[in-house]
């Protein structure tokens, strides 16, 4: 097996890949670079973000202006999650801005993306109606004397759910409640 990129030791399934504490700590470095980039971000108080990087790369402003000014760059870095910076610098918001009004289909495809990028998604399914989970409410009912038949009828309004409620109360025990007797 071959030894991982990082650390040279570990033996990992594939060439070229991390072993497991690599691939947490580069994950948490990514983590933690994204912050720092973010706190850059907020901290800025001038109208040329994105030029500016550029220009501490050592191009000219012109060539700079050049960049930050293409539909494909501007559309890149929001495909990139970089709308915030996109924002924050006034050339490209002005190209933005421009093929917005043109209806670019490049930009609007890069803004859809964008919005499924950020948009967080939850499970499907029933969601807890209280602040704890339901199991915690079946076990202290059951915990309270009453039989899964009348925990179902106070949560259910239904006492033929009591199989569920007993499930539950599965859930709960498995989960490190002690057993009620």
């Amino acid at each position: 097996m071959p030894l991982c990129c990082r650390c040279h030791t570990a033996q990992v399934p594939t060439e070229g890949d991390f072993c497991a504490s690599c691939w947490e700590s580069q994950i948490a470095e990514a983590m933690d670079q994204e912050e720092k980039e973010r706190a850059t971000l907020r901290a800025y108080t001038g109208d040329q973000y994105l030029t500016d990087s550029w220009l501490e790369d050592g191009l000219s402003l012109d060539a700079a202006r050049e960049i930050v000014e293409d539909p494909t760059y501007i559309g890149n870095a929001i495909e990139f999650g970089l709308l915030e910076s996109v924002l924050a610098d006034k050339f490209a918001t002005a190209v933005l801005r421009r093929c917005l009004l043109d209806r670019k289909p490049r930009i609007l495809d890069a803004l859809a993306r964008y919005v499924h990028l950020k948009k967080i998604r939850k499970k499907a399914g029933r969601k807890p109606k209280g602040p704890e989970p339901i199991y915690v409410t079946v076990y202290n009912l059951r915990k309270s004397g009453l039989t899964f038949g009348q925990i179902a009828q106070r949560i259910y309004r239904k006492p033929s759910k009591r199989n569920l409620a007993a499930a539950h109360y599965q859930r709960a025990i498995s989960r490190g409640f002690p057993p009620i007797e």
